[in-house]
């Protein structure tokens, strides 16, 4: 289920990004990266050898090596968008707080940049609790 929607989003996205009807190209490096990194690492390699249906470290290194590309990406526009707004907000004067803004943008950009971390943790949290007995 979820390579079908991911390999759904990727094929709208690539629509999109080749009739070039809105800039759909940062959306689909988000959701093609994953897809195809973790279709060749995870299915045709790691899960041959293993087929443990819990987490593992195997499982927790495709996780991170997948997004690895979009977390980048998305870091590095997170930068240019500061270079932007930093200058342009500093010389906004009383009209507007630029301090409000600036964190609200600091916020958001952390928000986006460890979501696709926050997954993992939670699935290896899972996992421990239940080895645990149910803490």
């Amino acid at each position: 289920m979820f390579y079908s929607v991911l390999l759904m989003w990727t094929i709208v996205l690539s629509i999109m990004t080749y009739y070039r009807l809105t800039s759909a190209h940062f959306p689909m490096i988000c959701v093609s990266s994953p897809l195809l990194i973790r279709v060749i690492l995870w299915e045709n390699i790691l899960q041959r050898v293993n087929a443990m249906p819990e987490i593992s470290s195997k499982l927790v290194a495709v996780h991170l090596v997948s997004m690895s590309v979009p977390v980048l990406l998305l870091y590095y526009l997170v930068i240019c968008n500061l270079q932007v707004f930093l200058p342009i907000m500093g010389r906004s004067g009383s009209e507007a707080i630029p301090d409000v803004f600036i964190a609200c943008f600091f916020a958001g950009s952390v928000v986006l940049l460890t979501s696709c971390v926050v997954s993992v943790f939670f699935r290896l949290l899972r996992t421990l609790t239940f080895r645990m007995g149910g803490l």
